[in-house]
């Protein structure tokens, strides 16, 4: 049989362009509409509206592992912890050895005052991943607040090594300060306070920053001690680091009036609170 060169040119060509012709992606499935939905109301803090797009998107596919993760994050937001912590439970029986629900199991249960329960699961994640400064940062707290400052220093060492932000970097400084101190190395914790600079305050949320002023000696304790009514969360975060600023100086009963302000403050789930009810625990009456 005789070839065409014209035909076989044609055929050639009619291939070569239609294996450029983009695929055509595929449309949301109800489900990951529901979640995109329910991310973009997240970030506007939208809180119940979060909460409510991810539960349709696990009604309508419940072995998404991400989806009970988004409804764990939206339930924290509304301070129902204890809840945060079943939905991060059924995301790892999905997805065992998912770090990112490992972090987060971690963080609400550091939330509920359960720190001790906190620890194996941020053990395993910070394992799984050496890059996630988050899992660093709440391993790093559990370790202070249960007093073990050794290991708590270098895990916040390793949070600050991954801190791209000021804001980030500042926090970490926060606690990596009396971390070293605490464990003996306060010519460690001294570099700490000299890395901290004026302009890294940030615009929001500064209570760390003050606490680094305050044991610096840039700032007063009136002057730090005000901001305790700023907003719910401030009296517990900033309770406790000027309680932390006497401690730290010897004054053990000056130190403990700012720990009771901060563990009766109303909000129970900030860090302050928690760590506030560490100290109390830890000092003899």
């Amino acid at each position: 049989m005789k070839s065409h060169p014209a035909l076989i040119l044609f055929v050639f060509c009619l291939l070569a362009a239609l294996a450029c012709v983009p695929l055509r992606a595929q449309s949301p499935t109800p489900a990951q509409q529901a979640y995109t939905e329910a991310n973009e109301a997240y970030e506007k803090r939208e809180n119940e509206k979060a909460l409510a797009g991810f539960e349709r998107a696990i009604s309508l596919d419940p072995k998404n592992a991400e989806y009970h993760l988004g409804r764990a994050k939206a339930l924290a937001r509304l301070a129902r912890h204890a809840e945060s912590v079943e939905s991060c439970k059924t995301a790892l029986q999905l997805k065992p050895d998912d770090p990112k629900a490992l972090r987060d199991l971690g963080h609400y249960q550091i939330n509920l005052h359960r720190v001790t329960d906190a620890i194996p699961p941020l053990a395993r994640a910070e394992s799984l991943d050496k890059k996630d400064r988050e899992i660093y940062y709440h391993l790093a707290l559990a370790y202070y607040i249960q007093g073990d400052f050794a290991k708590a220093a270098r895990h916040w060492q390793s949070c600050l090594s991954l801190a791209e932000k000021d804001d980030d970097k500042v926090s970490c400084s926060a606690w990596l300060y009396p971390s070293l101190v605490r464990a003996g190395r306060k010519a460690e914790a001294q570099k700490v306070l000299e890395r901290i600079k004026p302009e890294m305050k940030p615009k929001e949320n500064t209570a760390y920053f003050d606490r680094l002023m305050l044991l610096k000696g840039a700032a007063g304790e009136e002057d730090v001690a005000k901001t305790m009514d700023k907003d719910g969360v401030s009296k517990p975060t900033v309770g406790y680091s000027v309680g932390l600023w006497h401690l730290l100086n010897g004054r053990r009963d000056r130190a403990r009036e700012y720990f009771e302000k901060a563990a009766t403050a109303e909000i129970k789930y900030a860090f302050g609170a928690v760590a506030a009810e560490a100290e109390l625990a830890r000092m003899p009456r």
